[in-house]
């Protein structure tokens, strides 16, 4: 496991050593008299780095330790929270996200059986952290994490398929969030995205939904930093184009650019080309435009 973690740790630190032109790299080491478990190591703000790691309890409980970092990765600062039986090592999922404007790391602990979680958020600053419990459904299980505004939104994964909750960051109850006006047979969430900054930073997830086996629909929906829905919008199949998957970013002159990969309706799996379209503020889609990777000149 050392030659595991020491490998991925020169990959990161080659990152590291390009951008912040250090040109020796330096190895990042806890202190612990235990085997411990999923090292994360994630860099932030001021050319700091934070450094997570959990450490199995003999009682069957576990507890989380944090680092802060330098950029000469000295450790500044170390906290940790300590779980108890709710929360034990093989039954409870964790899912993070890092929010840049603000300068806080999320976590999420859910016990996967009883429903029970616990949300810390952390001040990179100091290692402060908030922590928020609650109960959500039973046997539900969290893909991605995504903070904005006052709540904290996560997909959900179950037998139903997926399906979005937001969790109120002073109240910590929860809502589960039913989208109109999507038809088709099936439908679920393809991906979650944050885009923008500041009071301009806009949550997007992206549904799918089949009206046959060869025809899929997208539909977007949006949420502002106040967490007010925003106008979604549609990105559906052709007759004879399917679009793979979607990606987002904000125009200079406004509106935003959505792109992805695409393939024909007669071809399975590889995609054939890229796509590239034009979303105003409100929604509407303004244009889409193919290339296939046959036209792209070397």
């Amino acid at each position: 496991m050392n030659k595991l973690l020491t490998t991925f740790l020169a990959l990161f630190l080659f990152c590291i050593n390009i951008q912040a032109q250090i040109t020796q790299p330096k190895r990042v080491e806890v202190e612990t008299n235990k085997e411990f478990y999923n090292f994360s190591v994630t860099p932030i703000n001021n050319k700091k780095v934070f450094v997570s790691y959990t450490d199995y309890n003999d009682d069957g409980t576990f507890t989380k330790y944090f680092q802060l970092k330098d950029e000469n990765l000295d450790v500044i600062k170390k906290n940790y929270i300590k779980f108890d039986s709710e929360f034990k090592p093989n039954k409870t999922y964790t899912i993070s996200s890092y929010d840049k404007d603000k300068d806080l790391f999320y976590y999420l602990f859910q016990n996967r059986k009883k429903g029970n979680y616990t949300l810390l958020s952390i001040n990179m600053s100091d290692l402060s952290f908030k922590k928020l419990s609650g109960i959500l459904p039973k046997k539900t299980y969290p893909s991605a994490l995504y903070v904005i505004g006052q709540k904290a939104y996560y997909s959900f994964i179950n037998k139903k398929g997926s399906t979005l909750y937001s969790i109120d960051l002073k109240s910590g109850e929860y809502n589960v969030y039913t989208p109109k006006d999507i038809m088709g047979k099936r439908s679920g969430i393809s991906g979650m995205q944050l885009i923008g900054h500041d009071d301009k930073k806009e949550l997007w997830v992206a549904y799918y939904s089949y009206i046959s086996n060869h025809h899929q629909n997208k539909t977007v929906i949006r949420f502002d930093v106040n967490n007010k829905e925003l106008p979604p919008f549609k990105l559906n199949d052709t007759d004879d184009k399917k679009h793979l998957d979607l990606t987002t970013s904000p125009a200079k002159d406004g509106g935003y650019f959505v792109y992805g990969s695409y393939n024909s309706k007669n071809r399975k799996g590889a995609s054939e080309g890229v796509y590239l379209a034009k979303v105003s503020e409100s929604g509407k889609l303004k244009f889409v435009d193919y290339t296939n990777f046959l036209d792209l000149n070397n």
